[in-house]
């Protein structure tokens, strides 16, 4: 099953507004969830940012890799990056950051966490080991998908740069969201933590598909920059 998902064309809904829109491209090839939580493997998410009147300012994308045996553990391969251009990284901050995480499949949780940051001068890499010390907490990327697994609503932990924070997401109002391509059925859920708080992001929302892929379309927040 192949979708293909062309860029957005969307218009900001205030001031100081930073949106991620949606897909620069969707492949799920031979995806399919083969695990008791939501990994298709194959599944690949591509976004395109857009900050006020800049349609393409950074893009993000996450992918499920493979899933096959680390160590002696069974385990799913994800991998996200992040990275911003010449405008946004002037305004704020330049950001180039590569994740692979090795999860439980019937957890979800992070086994092994590698970072590479590319942003500043000298290439950063950082690792984290849960296979002899399981956590309990999930990271930034295994927690998108333990959060389409529950459909966009619940509270759920998790660990990023040395600090542990809860994040609660509430689904309600339902939307279209149009694109290109046609218009999705989605339902909003507002997100909210400490974690995204103390970064200055504020009023986060995030629109997921309200088919059995539950993919966020489309995520809004306000900034105070």
């Amino acid at each position: 099953m192949n979708f293909r998902y062309p860029n957005l064309t969307l218009r900001s809904f205030g001031t100081a507004i930073a949106m991620l829109a949606i897909f620069a491209g969707i492949n799920f090839g031979q995806a399919k969830a083969d695990s008791p939580t939501f990994f298709r493997i194959g599944e690949k998410l591509s976004y395109n940012v857009a900050f006020e009147s800049f349609p393409n300012v950074a893009f993000f994308e996450t992918s499920v890799v493979s899933r096959g045996k680390f160590g002696a553990r069974d385990v799913v391969e994800l991998r996200g990056r992040m990275k911003t251009f010449d405008i946004v990284s002037a305004a704020f901050s330049l950001i180039d950051v590569t994740r692979t995480v090795y999860a439980a499949p019937d957890s979800g949780l992070p086994l092994y966490i590698s970072r590479s940051i590319n942003s500043e001068a000298i290439p950063k890499e950082t690792k984290q080991n849960f296979l002899a010390t399981p956590t309990s907490n999930f990271d930034l990327l295994t927690l998108i998908y333990k959060v389409r697994e529950a459909g966009g609503n619940g509270s759920f932990t998790f660990d990023e740069d040395g600090e542990s924070f809860v994040v609660t997401f509430a689904g309600g109002l339902t939307e279209k969201v149009k694109t290109d391509s046609g218009e999705f059925d989605t339902v909003v859920s507002t997100v909210q933590s400490t974690y995204f708080d103390v970064r200055g992001i504020k009023e986060l929302r995030v629109n997921f598909t309200s088919d059995e892929f539950k993919i966020p379309v489309l995520i809004r927040f306000r900034t105070v920059k």
